[in-house]
């Protein structure tokens, strides 16, 4: 439809207009059309300056171009000094002539008629959809047609919702739109219009409507975000005790009420939930692990569609769009009754290979690594890992499932440390693995270790004359150059083991309080000597920062630990003194003599 003068650009000439004798150019533009000629627009052009543009912009008044419907050819003249020049000619076409329905009762039609109602489902099975109408007059290649969607009887003004171009060769004319624009429509009664638009934008009447009926269903349920939100439910997800649970939500639905008591059922891959009350919006629905997992006998990683009905809003229950999730319960082993608790009470425990048996460790396995093996569970894939746990430290130990494995055979883990017991005395610890195929993870049952491992003997101080029990000035050697500590040859320790001692100050004589300021340790290699000697000698010798802070009548231990390649595989039980280098008046000695205290 012309709504504005047409512009014309008419380019510059040459030679341009120049003193003395040729000072002014007059340009006409006209129009032939119907063997009629007429004179559009005139203006002239003179002597610069101004300067000459590359262009002269012109145009074609309205009043002309609504005259008539025509075709025209438009061309321009300049007469110069020189005489009289004509332009090359274009032609354009004006169409007046909007395409116009016969009846003002035309109706469009679905080629496919949605029964009663237009659902998700004929949606996704007409993509386009398509739309017949009656022939209408002054048609056209390229003609296309707009169709309006409301909610009302009533169309009000407003852009498209989509169309095409006419489809002539069909027997009643057609048109396509898009399925996304009934989609932007509210559920219940809809009226779709058309206009005709011809290429140069003329347009007909509106239609009249043609009646139907949206039931697209209720918006989409959402996931409630789960404890471990990764964008996947996994068995972690579902597991109540760890403050998980798998909750559908809903978010909300046009005509909730708190009063209407509305009913709602939850579909996990078309397994339902049991039937609730919809007492307030957003209402969270759990679903069982019966409908969770489903009752396949192997598992795999899938998208499953959940949707729910409410019962009530409708004579018949009200679907909802459904929403798809990711969900992967696969696991390394079999499942088990308990699912999806972690402890899997199925799968075999770990045993400990001890040297006098299984599951009790004594002082002969003092130092040796610890080896723990296991059956191994159903169907294992390559790749899964087995980790295991001391005592809930870990994992100590990993194991990853090879080609050649099977179901019930033994596997074994790499040798756990002596560490993992190192300190213990007398213990019992509990010894578990888990099982993990990258995704989730089982918990073994718990294996039982006895520990029974002999402390080494404690070092003694090799002093004498002690007064009351106590080191003093008069005990010799003197404690002022060093407290000796003698450490007994033991089965336990090798030669070219590390011996490592570490001297702890306490400020009262009763070892109640440690002293903080007492620092000593020392580290030295068991040597063949020393097994020849039935001894080491280890001398605290450093008065001041382990002696010193201790000369009140304080009291001290002294232990040792034996390391071999890196792995302490023994400790002794503590050695200990009491300290008292004061003389009566407030003196005491010292390694520089006999000071004021």
């Amino acid at each position: 439809m012309l709504r504005n003068a047409l512009k014309v650009r008419i380019p510059s000439w040459i030679p341009e207009p120049s003193a003395p004798y040729d000072l002014v150019h007059t340009c006409q533009l006209w129009w032939e059309s119907n063997d009629v000629i007429k004179l559009l627009d005139s203006f002239e052009v003179k002597v610069p300056p101004p300067a000459i543009p590359q262009y002269y912009e012109r145009e074609i008044k309205l009043s002309d171009l609504r005259s008539a419907t025509r075709v025209a050819r438009v061309y321009y003249t300049f007469q110069i000094n020189g005489g009289l020049s004509t332009s090359e000619s274009v032609y354009i076409t004006i169409d007046l002539e909007a395409p116009s329905l016969r009846l003002p009762s035309d109706v469009a039609e679905f080629v496919a008629p949605p029964g009663p109602a237009i659902t998700e489902q004929y949606l996704v099975a007409h993509q386009p959809v398509r739309i017949s109408f009656s022939s209408y007059d002054i048609d056209a290649l390229n003609d296309r047609i707009a169709f309006y969607l409301f909610n009302s009887s009533q169309p009000v003004e407003k852009p498209a919702d989509g169309g095409s171009l006419v489809d002539f060769s069909t027997d009643r004319w057609t048109a396509t739109l898009d399925p996304a624009a009934f989609r932007k429509l509210n559920n219940g009664p809809a009226w779709l219009f058309y206009r005709v638009f011809d290429e140069t934008g003329n347009y007909s009447a509106m239609s009249a409507g043609l009646p139907f009926v949206m039931a697209l269903g209720l918006p989409a349920p959402s996931i409630r975000p789960p404890v471990y939100n990764d964008q996947l439910i996994k068995r972690d997800d579902a597991r109540r005790d760890e403050g998980g649970g798998v909750f559908v939500r809903i978010d909300g639905y046009p005509g909730w009420s708190a009063a209407a008591k509305h009913e709602v059922v939850v579909y996990w891959a078309d397994r339902p939930t049991t039937r609730l009350v919809v007492s307030q919006l957003p209402f969270d629905v759990e679903i069982p692990w019966t409908v969770l997992r489903g009752p396949a006998a192997v598992l795999a990683k899938q998208s499953v569609p959940v949707r729910y009905e409410i019962y009530g809003l409708n004579p018949t229950p009200a679907p909802s769009v459904p929403v798809s999730v990711n969900v992967d319960l696969t696991i390394a082993g079999q499942d088990h009754p308990n699912a999806p608790a972690l402890l899997n009470p199925t799968l075999a425990r770990a045993e400990i290979v001890g040297l006098t048996g299984s599951n009790m460790l004594v002082d002969a396995d003092r130092g040796q690594p610890v080896q723990v093996r296991v059956r191994l569970f159903e169907t294992p894939q390559v790749g899964q890992v087995l980790s295991l746990f001391w005592n809930g430290v870990g994992p100590v130990a990993t194991y990853t499932v090879r080609t050649a494995d099977t179901a019930g055979n033994w596997v074994y883990f790499p040798n756990v440390p002596w560490s993992v017991v190192s300190g213990a005395n007398t213990a019992t610890y509990a010894v578990h693995y888990t099982t993990s195929n990258g995704v989730n993870e089982q918990r073994s049952p718990v294996t039982n270790v006895n520990v029974k491992v002999i402390p080494l003997p404690a070092p003694e101080y090799d002093h004498k004359k002690l007064i009351n029990d106590y080191l003093n000035c008069y005990s010799e050697p003197s404690p002022v150059k060093g407290i000796v500590w003698k450490i007994a040859a033991n089965p336990n320790i090798r030669i070219g083991d590390l011996i490592t001692v570490k001297f702890v100050g306490f400020n009262e004589n009763n070892w109640a309080t440690v002293n903080t300021n007492v620092v000593f340790s020392q580290s030295l290699f068991w040597e063949a000597t020393h097994t020849a000697a039935g001894v080491m000698k280890v001398i605290v010798d450093e008065f001041a920062t382990a002696i010193f802070p201790l000369r009140k009548r304080g009291s001290a231990t002294l232990i040792y630990e034996v390391w071999r390649h890196g792995e302490k595989v023994a400790e002794s039980l503590p050695g200990k003194v009491r300290i008292d280098l004061t003389y009566p008046g407030g003196k005491y000695c010292s390694d520089k003599g006999i000071v004021a205290g």
